[in-house]
This record gives structure tokens, C-alpha cells and sequence, in this order.
């Protein structure tokens, strides 16, 4: 009787060893992210991201050509510019078919595929949202980082599409170390929050911010304690900038949007 209880725990023993081994082996670290770097496999997201009633993606999102680049650097006319990111600018156009109006929101973490020619993906790193009248149509310039360090940045020949929101939890820490941080061109170029709190320019947020995430996607170096300490010196959005999220996760209809004046 012993013997057989002993071979009971012995075996019980191994298999959760094997397990654990198991874990160990398919636990996600940087520099091994599927789809992202030089690591082969498919973007991986929580779920697919979709746009809200009554908002139609018109054509098909592209990347820019240099003279839509330069204009966009300015956020001139219908070329503002919303997000974070330097080495990845798409250019999209929404229109909203209702007849009330409404925001989108792009949530952090949000992958966007590059699916025509061989270009670089672009992630987001912080929620950035613009709002559409009844009937209005906008095209707009949304900044992102670069996800593959190897690849080329996108030229207008390049489409892409918006996958969904990632599942990587070596990219999810950074995210959430970021929170609510004002990091996107909308919050700190031309808005008055910057000059009340903010030290640091734009791109000299997005310059360290690429160096991380590159780190994380393509180089495989985890969070350094001097990122952690950077990233904490950004200042947050105020608490009544924030769009709230309801228990289901569903942000507003209608949530007024930061206006950056051109420069």
C-alpha cells in the first residue's frame, strides 16, 4: 500500500514539474513577441477591433507620402495629427453616417497591420480619440511606434488595417507603466496642458519611447530601471481630460477631443 501512495506522489510530482517546465518554455519574453521584431508567427490580440455604429472607414489606410508627411508635421488642415510615435504615420478617413455625434477611440495596445507591401507594424502606446459631427468625413494623420525594427517605415504604397488591441504581456507592462502619461501629439504639441507641466518636447518623449519599445520588440532588452524612471518623470493627463471607461470597458459616445492648433 505504501508503495503504490509513493508512486501516487511520485507521479503527480513529475507531472506538475512538466507543467511548470512547460510554462517556462512558452512563457513570452522580449525580443520573442510573434509578429513583432524578426519573430516569426501571427500578431497575436485580445480581440478585433471595431469602429462604432454609424462610423464608415472610407478607402483604405495608407501610409503617407513625403509631402502629406511634411504638412502633417504642421497638423494642417484635415491632416492633424493624433497619437504618439514617430517612425509609423497612416493616414485614415472616417465619416460619420449618423445623425448625432460621435468619438472614436483608438485604445492603447492597439496593433495596426501593415497587410500591403513589406513594411514596418505600427503599435499604439496611448488612447487617442477624435470626434466626428453628424455627416462629417475627416482624414487625419495617426502617429504610432514601430514595432519591426528591420523593416522599412511605411511610404503610401503601404495599406494597413486595425487589428486589435495586443495580447503580449512583455508590451502590456509598458503599457501600463504608461497609464494615462501625456505622450500623444495631440496632448502636448500646441495645448496648453504642456506649458503648465510639461519640461520635455514631444519628440523627445517619442525618441526614448521608440528606443523602448524597440528594446521590447526587436532587441530583446526588458524594462531598465532608467526607462521606468523616464517614463514616471512624463506628467499624467488630468483626471478630467480622461475619457471613463464603463464595467463592460466601452468608452463614451460622444467625448470631446484635444484640439492642437496648427503651428
Amino acid at each position: 500500500m505504501m508503495n503504490k501512495l509513493l508512486l501516487v506522489f511520485i507521479t503527480i510530482f513529475a507531472l506538475g514539474l512538466g507543467s511548470c517546465e512547460k510554462d517556462s518554455i512558452t512563457q513570452e519574453v522580449p525580443g520573442e513577441i510573434p509578429g513583432l521584431g524578426d519573430t516569426s508567427g501571427q500578431l497575436e490580440i485580445t480581440e478585433n477591433f471595431e469602429l462604432p455604429d454609424d462610423i464608415l472607414l472610407e478607402g483604405v489606410i495608407t501610409g503617407l507620402d513625403e509631402q502629406e508627411t511634411a504638412t502633417s508635421l504642421k497638423s494642417l488642415g484635415d491632416l492633424a495629427c493624433y497619437g504618439s510615435g514617430s517612425e509609423v504615420k497612416l493616414k485614415i478617413t472616417l465619416q460619420n453616417k449618423g445623425i448625432r455625434s460621435r468619438t472614436v477611440f483608438f485604445p492603447k495596445g492597439l496593433i495596426w497591420e501593415c497587410t500591403g507591401g513589406n513594411f514596418q507594424h505600427g503599435i499604439q502606446i496611448q488612447t487617442t480619440w477624435l470626434r466626428l459631427n453628424p455627416g462629417q468625413t475627416r482624414t487625419v494623420t495617426i502617429y504610432l511606434y514601430c514595432a519591426n525594427l528591420g523593416l522599412p517605415r511605411p511610404d503610401n504604397s503601404a495599406i494597413y488595417r486595425i487589428l486589435g488591441v495586443t495580447s503580449s504581456k512583455v508590451l502590456m507592462r509598458l503599457l501600463d507603466l504608461i497609464g494615462w502619461r501625456m505622450v500623444n501629439y495631440e496632448m502636448v504639441v500646441g495645448n496648453s496642458l504642456k506649458s503648465a507641466s510639461m519640461d520635455m518636447s514631444y519628440e523627445e518623449i517619442v525618441e526614448k519611447l521608440q528606443t523602448i519599445v524597440h528594446n521590447l520588440t526587436d532587441r530583446g532588452i526588458d524594462l531598465r530601471e532608467e526607462d521606468i524612471e523616464f517614463i514616471e518623470s512624463i506628467p499624467e493627463l488630468p483626471l478630467d481630460k480622461r475619457p471613463e471607461v464603463d464595467e463592460n470597458g466601452n468608452y463614451p459616445d460622444d467625448f470631446e477631443e484635444f484640439l492642437v492648433s496648427g503651428e
